[in-house]
This record gives structure tokens, sequence and C-alpha cells, in this order.
């Protein structure tokens, strides 16, 4: 466990992100010290300075109507990420395009939600909208044959005086 990679893809929003965050810890507490976290530049600051995660991965914030602008930056991350050589990688979407990314990078095993792609998947489990999103989350790294306790809290490491200006930018304003 100690040499293997892990990346965790947990995109936006922000809350999401935070909801997230225990998997992090329970990763470390398993043993699993390389954790990175791929996440989209508006929701980076959900996970900032998290010293469960080894590095974040942040990728342009993209939608659907962005990404033929962002061909470049996103090859550019799938050479970076294949770099890494991930032995697994947890996918905290119901997206194929996901599933499809990690093949790319050549990732060993691969763990996410049923779809209809769930064949390329090393283990899947269903998503439902009437549980809660964390305790759904703890359920992907279960399947991968981790034993875990259920986390008693969300982990946040970022404060207003500690976040880059870079970071701070990207909040919602009230």
């Amino acid at each position: 466990m100690e040499n293997q990679k892990v990346l965790v893809i947990k995109l936006s929003a922000i809350g999401d992100v935070l909801a997230a965050t225990p998997i992090f810890r329970t990763l470390r507490e398993a043993g699993y010290k390389d954790v990175d976290h791929l996440v989209m530049a508006n929701s980076q600051v959900a996970t900032y300075k998290n010293p469960f995660i080894r590095k974040q991965i942040i990728i342009p914030t993209l939608t659907r109507h962005m990404l033929i602008q962002n061909i470049p930056k996103l090859l550019y991350c799938i050479i970076l990420l294949a770099l890494q050589r991930y032995d697994r990688v947890y996918i905290l979407h119901r997206s194929p395009l996901l599933l499809l990314l990690s093949k790319l990078i050549f990732a060993k095993e691969i763990y996410g939600y049923w779809n209809s792609y769930s064949k390329y998947y090393n283990g899947t489990v269903k998503y439902h909208t009437n549980i809660n999103r964390s305790a759904q989350e703890l359920q992907v790294i279960q399947i991968s044959g981790i034993n875990l306790n259920p986390p008693s809290q969300l982990d946040y490491f970022g404060t207003a005086s500690t976040l880059p200006d870079s970071v701070l930018i990207q909040l919602p304003h009230a």
C-alpha cells in the first residue's frame, strides 16, 4: 500500500468536494500515502492544505461548452496524469468521460458509480439521491477492499488568512 499511487477524482462544486474530504483521511489511515486529488480551480479551496493529500492537481473550471476550447489544456493534463502511473483511481462522479480519462492515463484499477460502462471498472456502487453523499463516496472506497471506520467529521484545513489570493478570488462572494 505504501508505494501505491491513488488518484481521487472529485472535480466540483465546493460543497460536494468538501463532502468528499473524509475519503482522504480514510485512505491515509488505510496506509496510502501517495493520494492525489484532481479538482477544478473553482473548488480547490475545499481541499487546500489538506495534509492527507499529497498533491492537488488543479484543472481549469470547465463546462461542457468550454471543452473544445480547452482541448490543449486537457491533453496536457492527461499526459501529466499518465506520467504519475496511478495504481488506483476513485471516480466520485457519474461521468463516462472520467472513466475514459482514467483509461487514458493507464490506471491499473478504477472504482466509481454504476453506469452503463460499469464493465470497464474494477468495482462500482449504485448511486442513490436519497443517501448521504459522503457515505456513498466511502462505499466507493470500500468496494476496492479497504476496511474503514465511518468518519465523524468533514476535513477542512484552509482559512481566509492562509489562502492565497489566487484561491480567494475563486470563492463565491456574498
